[in-house]
């Protein structure tokens, strides 16, 4: 086998791990969002009802994160090579997107909060 075959064959398995990481991350910031409309909504068992949701994927994505950092590893992948691709850039706005999500989300919970205990 010559070597670029043999790199793209021990490759892949990687590939597919970042492909997933990105979906699944991806689904974690459509959850986000539900929780945000149910937060908006007062829908406070429709918030942990996400929230139990997101528990798992997030345990999902930590298994994953595990099996990709044994291939870089294997690989001996830099970070800058990481942070080029263009799954490293899907998954960074994933994230950004995310986390501007979730302090939205935060913030109506805390009003519907001060708003519960005023009545």
């Amino acid at each position: 086998m010559t070597l670029p075959k043999k790199i793209k064959k021990q490759s892949q398995p990687l590939i597919e791990l970042l492909e997933t990481q990105c979906s699944y991350l991806e689904k974690f910031l459509g959850l986000t969002r539900d929780e945000t409309l149910a937060a908006t909504r007062g829908d406070f068992a429709g918030v942990l009802k996400v929230s139990s949701e997101r528990a798992v994927l997030g345990e999902k994505l930590e298994t994953i994160q595990r099996q990709i950092s044994r291939h870089r590893q294997r690989f001996g992948e830099t970070r800058e090579q990481v942070w080029q691709s263009n799954v490293a850039v899907r998954m960074s706005e994933a994230i950004r997107r995310f986390m501007s999500d979730k302090e939205q989300t935060q913030f109506l919970i805390s009003v519907a909060r001060q708003n519960s205990d005023e009545k």
